[in-house]
């Protein structure tokens, strides 16, 4: 079950199977688990296949993990919705050469919910000016796992807590606005007008 009420049911099965790389021999991974859902619901619903990243244990990245072949680490850069059906996306397992320029920032551990990748955010800025939020504002409550900033591929819009949310509304006045009708968005901010369905910023 996902966090927007999406699911999916069906059989799960263990298998060994065997993985290339790049240059070497293929490598057995026994006891890989795999799942054929029967009943795909929300999100998932006409879905052919659904491959999980995340830090659980039976999700695709934490099963490589254990080879020598594919650390735990990836990379992948999704093409956009409206290309090509012939283009494809890049997803990579296992360490990468190296390139020049390439920024790092920490993966949180959030002990209340050890599968999603948090970040520690330390604040926001519009425009190039900060807008002063106290960085705490974004600390995981080590108590209740609540808060936190969570990077998800999986969700198609940003989500601020309300002190965040309301600072970056604030500063948003300049530009006209108009109320939506879905139940996730408060406020939409368009560009070019209210009536528009492509939205260039959005909360």
């Amino acid at each position: 079950m996902y966090g927007d009420q999406s699911s999916t049911s069906g059989e799960l099965a263990f298998d060994t199977i065997s993985l290339a790389n790049g240059g070497g021999a293929p490598e057995g991974i026994p006891n890989f688990a795999f799942g054929c859902g029967h009943a795909n619901q929300g999100t998932f619903a006409g879905a052919g296949g659904l491959v999980g990243l995340g830090q659980g244990p039976v999700s695709l990245v934490s099963q490589l993990s254990s080879t020598s072949t594919f650390p735990d680490r990836f990379s992948y850069c999704l093409v956009s919705l409206n290309a090509a059906a012939t283009t494809t996306s890049a997803l990579l397992f296992g360490n990468v050469n190296t390139v020049a320029g390439i920024q790092y920032t920490p993966i949180v551990r959030n002990a209340v919910h050890p599968t999603y990748y948090y970040v520690q955010m330390v604040g926001i800025s519009v425009g190039g000016v900060d807008l002063g939020i106290n960085p705490s504002t974004f600390n995981i409550n080590p108590s209740t796992g609540a808060g936190g900033t969570i990077l998800d591929s999986g969700t198609t819009i940003s989500m601020l807590t309300l002190p965040a949310y309301e600072a970056v509304l604030e500063v948003s006045r300049f530009s006209r606005h108009c109320s939506s009708n879905l139940a996730i968005f408060h406020t939409l901010f368009s560009w070019v007008r209210c009536s528009s369905l492509e939205w260039n910023h959005y909360l």
